[in-house]
């Protein structure tokens, strides 16, 4: 029988008047969380009247375990808000007596403020009243806050004075994470073994055949590409070395192995390089796993969650952390090898090509640093935050941005050579095939650009946004859409 919580964690808002209305839709959005007994709210509309507000105010700041920033421009004008409740806030998370969670009401200009350097809600930083649907962006918010709540319940984080177990067990903890569904599920393929999948906070193993494959040792793969998302650094998605599955084994795959990390894996996508799977958690950390066991190997710890996913070049790790740093770590042992600074999380993956690593920021920069040291080669700015993972093809680096533009620098220089404009933020990777640079945007559309001039080619439409990164395979083009659909593009017969 699961343990539950007999005294819920306390949760706080710090908002305006201005925004009491969607405070209180977004009270209504986390009544599932209350009536479980996970959380309990409160907001000044619940002092008693005669009661000193002040007081009360700061004793329920100074007590929770949860502090929620409304985020509005009366928000950062207010003093009481902005000066108080928030400068205490922010105190008692860095001393991790409490989360503070950011949550972007309406669009609002908090570059540079104290909590910039947090992870905001709703996703993507996409203030609420943008949303076509309000409810959609209080349920993104809403699933965002159980995650924090599942956090905090896994660290052994409870309300004081509770007569439970200072931690849930994490088999409960996993599988409650599980049946929520709180993290996307990604697929790569695994070359001639099995597929990854990856659910929750779990990383499970699928394969074809009925009896598991001799052990291997794992070795980190040398390679001139290595292994990164999207398979190559023309991020194509497409294994050609892929021999084992096809459409007449598939429907055989069994269950594997899994294996569990202590949070989420939400957007970082495993890779397989050498025997080894790499992927990223919310636990903070970039796990090490035998591709044919699924034995822990190794685990490297970064400052707060990886999003981003991993890429292997030669004997090194490369991932980026919501701690706004690029890490290096030894692919074997985990050890790390350096750490590079930028201004803002970095959620971008990762390419490596020419003892050079790419990755963007959401300082609204392109990064080139040297693979060996970490040192900084060049910068190049764009309008907006750089999500997009790059692709690197002919000496040229692609990236797209969230100023809705698709970007086109020397990968020596850092100068641009070329950028192409889209009618929305661009939060899709760009894939290069055969002199055609692809990416989807915020505006619905797929994107065909020339390779050498970025003018455009094609575009097709889906009926939202796209987000994910097109396939190339076999002259097909493959992309997925905030529609539900994923389609399918190719030339008539």
């Amino acid at each position: 029988m699961e343990s539950e919580l007999t005294h819920p964690l306390e949760l706080f808002y710090c908002y305006t008047r201005e925004d009491r209305a969607l405070r209180d839709k977004l009270d209504a959005h986390l009544a599932t969380l209350r009536r479980t007994g996970l959380i309990t709210a409160w907001h000044d509309g619940e002092i008693v009247p005669g009661a000193s507000w002040e007081e009360e105010i700061e004793t329920h700041l100074n007590t929770a375990d949860i502090i929620l920033l409304l985020i509005s421009p009366e928000f950062i004008q207010s003093d009481y808000c902005y000066s108080k409740e928030m400068k205490r806030a922010l105190e008692r998370h860095h001393a991790k007596e409490a989360r503070v969670v950011p949550i972007l009401l309406r669009p609002t200009d908090w570059i540079g403020t104290p909590f910039s350097t947090l992870q905001m809600l709703p996703s993507d930083a996409r203030p609420v009243t943008s949303w076509p649907d309000r409810d959609e962006a209080l349920e993104d918010v809403a699933k965002g806050i159980r995650k924090v709540v599942n956090d905090l319940l896994s660290r052994g984080i409870i309300a004081p004075g509770s007569s439970v177990p200072t931690q849930l067990p994490q088999a409960t903890l996993s599988r409650r994470l599980f049946q929520r569904h709180i993290s996307r599920r990604m697929m790569i393929g695994l070359a001639g073994l099995a597929t990854v999948a990856v659910a929750g906070s779990s990383i499970a193993l699928l394969t074809h055949l009925f009896q598991k494959p001799p052990v291997a040792s794992p070795t980190p793969a040398s390679t001139s590409s290595g292994a990164m998302f999207g398979y190559d650094l023309l991020r194509t998605h497409f294994n050609p070395d892929e021999h084992t599955l096809s459409p007449t084994t598939v429907s055989r795959l069994v269950p594997y192995w899994t294996a569990t990390t202590g949070n989420p894996i939400s957007y970082s996508s495993p890779v397989v390089a050498g025997g080894i799977v790499y992927v990223g958690s919310e636990d903070y950390t970039l796990h090490a796993f035998h591709a044919t066991t699924g034995s822990t190997l190794w685990t490297a710890s970064t400052g707060y969650w990886v999003r981003s996913s991993p890429a292997v070049a030669g004997d090194v790790v490369y991932v980026g952390s919501e701690d706004s740093k690029l890490y290096a770590f030894h692919a074997a042992t985990g050890g790390i090898l350096w750490t590079a600074p930028t201004g803002g999380s970095v959620g971008s993956s990762p390419a490596v090509a020419g003892g050079v690593v790419y990755v963007g920021s959401l300082d609204h920069t392109l990064y080139a640093f040297h693979a060996t040291t970490g040192s900084v080669l060049w910068t190049a700015p764009t309008g907006n935050w750089v999500s997009s993972s790059p692709a690197v093809a002919g000496g040229v680096v692609y990236v797209g941005s969230w100023d809705s533009k698709l970007y086109a620098f020397h990968a020596t220089t850092g100068n641009i050579l070329w950028t192409a404009t889209t009618g929305g933020p661009i939060r899709s990777s760009p894939t290069v095939a055969n002199g055609v640079v692809y990416i989807g945007s915020d505006d619905h559309m797929l994107y065909a650009f020339d390779i050498a001039t970025g003018s455009i080619l094609w575009t097709a439409s889906t009926g939202d946004h796209i987000r994910s990164s097109p396939a190339v395979a076999n002259g097909v083009v493959y992309v997925s859409s905030w529609d539900h659909k994923l389609y399918a593009f190719h030339l008539p017969v």
